[in-house]
């Protein structure tokens, strides 16, 4: 039986592999790149958020599982907003018995029934959203054992791309992270020695992108301040660690084996401030005419050129934030004790009241927690607050707003407040195409305060259809947005920001992918969308999609000659 190696390096954007490869930097992908199919993936819409993991493994599109947000939920009886794990769902490797699997810190997994062989989530990936667990049970605590743990999990989203001792020790934790896990799926082999399918995930490019994207992308609005060359050096440090780490994976496979490497999705300059800071603050101000954040001196920051705003090296970005929130009686308090108290004392009664500073990573600075089983109870220590989001403050104006942000990530997420909807909804339902109308038109208005340029590219409605419909999504309208801006400007409402952008990245659609193995037509097949590789993989093994999956095997599409037929 064939023999089929995927290895995805997460939210490697492709110009900056292509770049790299092209310098002699990566010369491992770029000889995989020369011996096979090369191709650039495209995802959708669904690229902006993990969703893109969750095409991949079920080989569906996201909307037909019912899945609009990223692991996110909204309650209509009480406003609360919290996060959830990875839903459930048969992965295309769920083979039955005859087919030996291997699949190693897949983003967005979850332990299944149907796969045979080794199944291990949350060693060391980004955004896991499922309990440390494993199949068969304790592998994971041999793992840890034996290899270590990875230093970066955790720690990758602390917001410190300002601070350059977090960009030293981010980095260091992610190389690591990358020669333990190719020691780790090496081993894995070893104890698994009849698989027919390894999928594994490197995160440690999606890791760092999320923080150092300022220092390789000359458009973003952050290239040039302080941290942006450290930052560019890191990246690629990071970048080669990984090509190394592909190379002696690939070095070791046995002969007959097919090797895909793979991202579904890339990297360009984050869009999230917007959704997450700049977009509840503005429809606040729409609905009650007056501020919760405390903008800067708008005369001031024109006269000095728009700098863009950056948190000292050992301040918090929530902290800074906070610093200008006003919203009742608990934050004007603490502004006056952070005005008045003398210099550490602030900080001590923080700790005192459970808010620990905030400290540059170091590693292991957050506590690995140990391999549970992958019980429903298990399961439930990821439904988590949102707190940590800006969008969350606003949540108990949310009842007497017409519209309001909801807690996301890159997009904007807006929930019309519906009579006979949401517990005190203020909006008729005869009303609802025309608060959606306001509400785009309210957006439509705003330009990027720095360049003038539109803040929307596009407004999805939705629940146009049926905005009561039980299974619909969180959100009535999705916004896309133009750039990255830290400040908007609306005609009426005036300037909202600028504020420090939380992570330097989101995600881009650009992927890519390599395909080489015994009688694969070496060749460049341009542009694919992502769902084609899902078929590509089950193809490789022999093995029949199952109904519902989207897609075309990138095997075949080649001639002869290596022209795509």
């Amino acid at each position: 039986m064939p023999r089929v190696a995927a290895v995805a390096i997460d939210a490697a954007e492709w110009w900056l592999v292509e770049r790299l490869m092209r310098d002699g930097r990566l010369p491992h992908l770029a000889r995989i790149r020369a011996e096979g199919i090369q191709c650039r993936l495209r995802s959708e819409v669904a690229y902006r958020s993990e969703l893109v993991w969750r095409r991949f493994l079920t080989g569906r599109e996201p909307a037909s599982d019912r899945l609009w947000a990223p692991a996110a939920v909204f309650c209509p009886e009480t406003y609360a907003s919290y996060s959830v794990g990875a839903p459930d769902g048969e992965p295309f490797y769920a083979l039955g018995p005859k087919r030996r699997v291997i699949a190693f810190d897949l983003i967005h997994s979850t332990i299944e029934d149907g796969v045979e062989g080794v199944q291990i989530t949350g060693w060391g990936s980004h955004s896991p959203q499922y309990p440390r667990s494993a199949r068969p049970r304790g592998l994971l605590r041999e793992i840890d054992a034996r290899f270590g743990v990875n230093p970066a999990f955790g720690n990758d989203f602390d917001i410190g791309w300002f601070a350059p001792g977090y960009i030293d020790n981010l980095t260091e934790a992610c190389l690591v992270g990358a020669r333990r896990r190719v020691q780790i799926a090496e081993w894995l082999q070893d104890r698994c020695p009849d698989w027919d399918l390894l999928v594994l995930c490197m995160s440690e490019v999606h890791s760092t992108g999320h923080h150092f994207w300022h220092g390789v992308d000359e458009r973003h609005p952050l290239y040039g301040t302080a941290t942006s060359d450290q930052a560019g050096r890191r990246m690629t440090e990071v970048l080669q660690a990984t090509d190394e780490a592909v190379g002696r994976l690939a070095a070791a496979l046995p002969a007959d084996t097919a090797l895909v490497v793979f991202a579904l999705h890339g990297m360009q300059p984050a869009d999230d401030l917007v959704s997450t800071v700049l977009l509840p603050e503005l429809l606040h101000r729409q609905r009650f005419h007056r501020a919760l954040l405390r903008d800067p001196d708008h005369e001031a920051w024109r006269r000095r050129g728009c700098p863009a705003a950056v948190p000292a090296p050992d301040e918090s970005w929530h902290g800074y934030m906070r610093s200008r929130f006003a919203d009742g009686h608990i934050d004007r308090a603490r502004k006056l004790a952070r005005g008045v108290l003398p210099p550490g004392a602030y900080e001590r009664l923080r700790t005192l009241a459970g808010k620990e500073p905030w400290q540059p990573l170091g590693p292991l600075a957050t506590p690995i927690p140990p391999e549970v089983d992958p019980t429903p109870e298990a399961r439930d220590a990821f439904r988590k607050s949102f707190e940590y989001q800006v969008a969350s403050w606003y949540e108990r104006h949310w009842p007497d707003m017409p519209a309001f942000a909801l807690p996301s990530f890159a997009d904007g997420h807006i929930r019309i407040n519906l009579v006979g909807r949401e517990a005190s909804g203020v909006v008729h339902p005869d009303d609802y195409a025309r608060a959606c109308n306001d509400v785009i038109g309210l957006l439509s208005s705003c330009r990027d305060a720095r360049t003038g340029a539109p803040v929307v590219q596009d407004v999805i409605r939705l629940r146009a259809d049926d905005p009561f419909d039980p299974l619909g999504p969180d959100a009535d309208l999705l916004v896309l947005w133009n750039g990255a801006p830290d400040a908007l400007a609306h005609p009426r409402l005036g300037v909202v920001g600028p504020y420090p952008h939380m992570r330097t990245s989101a995600h881009s659609p650009n992927g890519f992918a390599f395909v080489r193995g015994p009688g694969v037509v070496p060749g460049d097949l341009g542009e694919r969308p992502a769902r084609d590789l899902t078929p590509t993989l089950l193809h490789l093994l022999g093995e029949a999609p199952r109904a519902g999956t989207r897609g075309t095997s990138l095997v075949g599409l080649l001639d002869a000659t290596g022209t795509p037929s």
